[in-house]
């Protein structure tokens, strides 16, 4: 069971501090798509605690989740509706995020 977790706090703490020191950040999941686009530095904000669905109502077809929630729970929670995304995003891990879905396609 997919264990949900708000970050929200911490994440906007650390958005803050790297504005506040000019850092440039990193924003990453599981990663697992670093080989698409150009390589890019800077601090590490990882979402992966920052998971969960936050709301999900089949009936209007609208699913709200964290940006570290793994891909397969949100593939799961459609499925026991009888649904499915609209696209098939590509699983380059067992562990890919609904966030590097919606950021990298």
């Amino acid at each position: 069971m997919l264990r949900e977790c708000d970050y929200s706090q911490a994440l906007l703490e650390q958005v803050n501090q790297a504005i506040s020191d000019k850092t440039p950040l990193v924003i990453q999941g599981s990663n697992s798509k670093a080989f698409l686009g150009r390589p890019v530095t800077g601090q590490t904000l990882d979402v992966r605690c920052h998971r969960g669905i936050v709301n999900y109502d089949p009936t209007e077809l609208v699913i709200t989740a964290r940006a570290g929630t793994p891909l397969v729970a949100i593939e799961a929670a459609l499925e026991s509706a009888g649904q499915m995304l609209p696209c098939e995003p590509p699983h380059y891990g067992e562990e890919a995020t609904w966030g590097g879905m919606v950021a990298c396609g």
